[in-house]
């Protein structure tokens, strides 16, 4: 007998881990948040990063910031909400690698952000789907 979910999550898993992702962070909150309000927070994020690119893309004549691509997947919703992102900045990542925790604090200042690159054959694309659903996944 089929297990359709465990089938979607291996062509979940396939398809994410060809993306060309090359860093993945945990966002924690600390604190009792909603979806909405997560999802608010992690816009938030993405905006900071994509600013700080522009700037610096800015301050090197010629050059053109692209934005941060992120696939960002919820867990526990209901409990101990928390956000596992994985990403690329296609210019400028080690700046916003380094930046990325502070930003993050700014925003939620309980939080914290742990990041770490990916690695060829990284069990991380399978790991952050866990407890993938229709709507536990963003993209940026």
């Amino acid at each position: 007998m089929r297990n359709f979910r465990i089938e979607c999550r291996e062509e979940f898993v396939e398809w994410i881990s060809g993306l060309g992702f090359t860093q993945s962070v945990t966002l924690a909150f600390n604190r009792d948040i909603t979806r909405s309000g997560a999802e608010y927070k992690l816009k938030k994020l993405h905006e900071q990063l994509d600013r700080l690119a522009l700037q610096v893309s800015s301050a090197k004549l010629g050059l053109i910031a692209a934005p941060v691509l992120s696939i960002a997947l919820i867990e526990h919703p209901t409990s101990n909400l928390h956000i596992h992102m994985l990403w690329h900045a296609p210019q400028f990542e080690e700046k916003l690698v380094k930046a990325m925790p502070r930003i993050w604090k700014k925003l939620m200042p309980k939080g914290n952000a742990k990041n770490r690159a990916i690695v060829p054959n990284d069990p991380i694309y399978r790991y952050v789907t866990k407890e993938l659903t229709a709507d536990s996944y963003i993209l940026s």
